[in-house]
């Protein structure tokens, strides 16, 4: 099996964590796993043999075209449909599945590439011999796109070691919101995850209630300027923090000083930006911390409403400030969400989980797995 990813660890982010998750569950299994990835200066201690390109847009595609032609008879699972399993099928390989994650099966902003571009999406997705969907959203996005393609949904996971809720009252203590309701989001800085919902909630609390509040946003994007400034005209400087870039080894921490994690995406197809899944509201709930986000895109998949967390309409600040009144007045409540997150991710959703369904939906679809 060759895995070919350009989003690959040490990068951070959903697709790299998720291509580096395949690789290495299947070269636990027994698996002859290979990656073909991008130089990385911080690339070391990799589990699996990887095989590094230059990065430069062209120079990649030309140095990654010898490996795709030795691949013409393996399983190359490829991270997108573009540019990687388009690659593979210019280079010859006959065994292609295509992860699928939404946003890259929306419209593109330009209109120039439209009509190009969803000619070439369709021929590459129908030519796949199968299409991952890390949701039922995206698998029906699938479809509409590429009604010839096979298609199987394959829901994400998330390391539930990694992410267990040990260690709270040091991350809070580390992150001073010791005795502050908190939450927190962790995430690219773009309009569409909705930090702008949130920090215009806290905003409606009354002023008692607001002071017992801290808002973590992690991560960095061309939303935080326009953030930062709404912050400081709602007269918030004292509850909304800007932590900037988080590593992955602290990202787990920023998880269990939360309280309550908090993500309201909204869907923007004319932006082509959708939340596919939401792989964070995972790694909230492995840790134990309770979740909120919106109705949109393939979160349902990730948050079940009632059982370690909640969903409410996109653009409801209203509901977003009730939910964070009922926090305020039961904490317990948020205790005993926690847990039954906790459970529900150690029922269905560890790597284990996703290797297993990874596995059935190849083979279902007539590949081999060796």
């Amino acid at each position: 099996m060759l895995v070919f990813a350009y989003d690959y660890p040490p990068l951070d982010g959903g697709i790299a964590r998720l291509m580096g998750a395949v690789a290495r569950t299947q070269n636990a299994a027994g698996r002859s796993v290979e990656v073909l990835s991008v130089v990385h200066p911080d690339a070391a201690g990799e589990p699996v043999r990887v095989t590094r390109v230059p990065e430069p847009r062209v120079v990649r595609e030309l140095a990654c075209l010898p490996r795709l032609r030795r691949a013409r008879d393996e399983l190359v699972v490829c991270a997108r449909w573009y540019p990687e399993a388009a690659l593979c099928m210019g280079a010859g390989v006959r065994h292609v599945a295509v992860m699928a994650h939404g946003a890259e099966l929306l419209e593109p902003a330009a209109r120039w590439r439209r009509r190009a571009w969803a000619g070439l999406r369709r021929a590459v997705l129908e030519n796949a011999s199968v299409v991952l969907a890390n949701s039922d959203y995206t698998a029906a996005k699938v479809a509409a796109v590429a009604p010839r393609a096979r298609v199987e949904s394959v829901p994400l996971a998330v390391d539930e070691e990694r992410f267990e809720p040990s260690g709270v009252e040091q991350a809070k203590h580390k992150l001073d919101v010791d005795g502050r309701l908190t939450l927190a989001t962790v995430a690219r800085v773009h309009l569409f995850k909705g930090h702008d919902t949130v920090i215009r909630a806290i905003a409606r609390l009354p002023l008692t209630a607001r002071q017992k509040v801290v808002y973590l946003i992690a991560g960095r994007g061309p939303a935080e300027a326009a953030l930062r400034q709404l912050t400081r005209s709602l007269g918030l400087g004292d509850c909304v923090r800007f932590l900037g870039f988080v590593s992955e080894d602290d990202i787990a921490n920023v998880y269990r000083a939360a309280d309550l994690y908090v993500m309201m995406t909204r869907e923007d197809d004319q932006g082509a930006r959708v939340e596919g899944f939401g792989l964070a509201f995972l790694e909230a709930q492995a840790g134990g911390t309770p979740v909120l986000g919106t109705r949109t895109g393939g979160i349902s998949s990730a948050v079940e409403h009632g059982e370690g967390g909640w969903l409410v309409a996109q653009d409801d600040v209203d509901a977003v400030t009730a939910r964070l009144t009922a926090a305020l007045a039961n904490p317990s409540e948020l205790e005993e969400h926690g847990r039954l997150a906790r459970a529900r991710v150690l029922r269905e959703f560890t790597w284990d989980h996703y290797s297993t369904r990874f596995e059935r939906a190849v083979t279902h679809a007539g590949l081999r797995l060796r």
